[in-house]
């Protein structure tokens, strides 16, 4: 049943929705029941942003030459 973008909202929290990629269909819902979607990003881009935009610097643990923890 999704996904949906948001087309028209209103003051009282109504809001017209309309599903992507298919015939124009107008469905409206009560706003305050929506959940945002946030569209899935891979592994390397998550730990780019990360390194980016706070400075982390990513060490890979399948390249440790350290002794396991006993």
């Amino acid at each position: 049943m999704g996904p949906y973008e948001v087309e028209t909202m209103f003051d009282n929290g109504t809001v017209i929705l309309v599903k992507i990629d298919e015939i124009h269909t107008a469905l409206i819902v009560n706003g305050h029941h929506l959940r945002l979607f946030h569209c899935p990003i891979s592994k390397d881009s998550f730990i780019k942003h990360l390194s980016n935009n706070y400075g982390f610097e990513i060490v890979s643990v399948e390249n440790s030459s350290s002794a396991p923890l006993s």
